[in-house]
């Protein structure tokens, strides 16, 4: 089993930067996931200024906090 994310932006697609509250929900969710025994793949399509590595880095430090 496993879960397969595709994040193109929040709001309208490929239109900025997720806030810190929603990636804070998807870090709880992917927890909850991984915690099921589910590997859990999330890829951050966002726009063309860079926001989807600067959102990936942050899902991956608040998912450390968890």
């Amino acid at each position: 089993d496993f879960v397969y994310m595709r994040l193109h932006g929040p709001g309208d697609a490929y239109a900025g930067s997720y806030p810190d509250r929603v990636l804070r929900r998807h870090a709880e969710q992917f927890s909850q996931w991984t915690a099921q025994g589910k590997q859990v793949y999330c890829y951050f399509d966002n726009d063309e200024a860079g926001y989807a590595v600067h959102n990936a880095r942050r899902l991956q430090t608040l998912l450390t906090e968890i």
